[in-house]
């Protein structure tokens, strides 16, 4: 009689093997793209914050701003440009950290913002100092360039977060926080 051929267990098999292997290596990516995924919405909250916190001076400069030349207080606008000064210096130190061209594209974008609201409100600064008009076609220039750079943020932000594997509704549920 001839002897049957032993059957081999099944996690003995090369197939078995492959189909642990690939499922340990998906396991590895997916936690290295979400561990990616946070260290990005770390990145965009940093910068972001900044932004809204430009927003505010910009916002506060919008409504003080005819107040302050009427009145010649200036103590506001020193203490506006002084904070940010320091908000493009902080873009600066979290920049350092952008892995990618997109993040610093969008660090860009953020210091862009940052100066231009601080050469508004210098602008305004050295009107009421001097009543020069160039300050006041400054300050003009300046505030319509707001807007491109505002639109700027948000498309670089968008575009960074996309290259970091976040989704459209994720990105979109940033904006409603």
């Amino acid at each position: 009689m001839s002897e049957e051929k032993q059957k081999k267990p099944f996690y003995k098999k090369w197939w078995f093997w492959l189909i642990i292997a690939l499922f340990v290596f998906s396991f590895i990516g997916r936690a290295e793209r979400e561990r990616a995924k946070k260290a990005a919405g770390a990145f965009d909250e940093r910068l972001y914050n900044i932004v809204r916190a430009v927003d505010a001076c910009y916002i506060n400069l919008a409504d003080r701003g005819q107040h302050i030349i009427n009145t010649g207080d200036l103590s506001e606008i020193l203490g506006v440009s002084k904070l940010l000064a320091q908000y493009a210096e902080k873009v600066d130190e979290i920049s350092a950290d952008a892995n990618t061209q997109e993040a610093q594209e969008y660090a860009i974008a953020v210091k862009s913002y940052a100066e231009n609201t601080r050469i508004i409100s210098e602008s305004i600064y050295n009107y009421v100092n001097t009543w020069d008009q160039k300050y006041v076609e400054q300050n003009t220039k300046c505030k319509d360039k707001q807007t491109q750079i505002q639109v700027q943020i948000l498309e670089s932000r968008e575009e960074y977060l996309k290259m970091e594997g976040w989704t459209r509704q994720e990105i979109k549920a940033l904006y409603s926080k």
